[in-house]
């Protein structure tokens, strides 16, 4: 189970990366207060 959607996951950030998708987590978010670690 854990495989899978560890492979789900990456598959589908890779379809996302390839179609241009960004998620722009550079700019401070004020409403959600916490920054996510890159």
């Amino acid at each position: 189970v854990v495989v899978g959607t560890y492979s789900s996951i990456f598959i589908a950030s890779a379809i996302l990366l390839w179609t241009g998708v960004k998620r722009d987590w550079s700019k401070p978010n004020a409403e959600a207060g916490t920054q996510v670690p890159q």
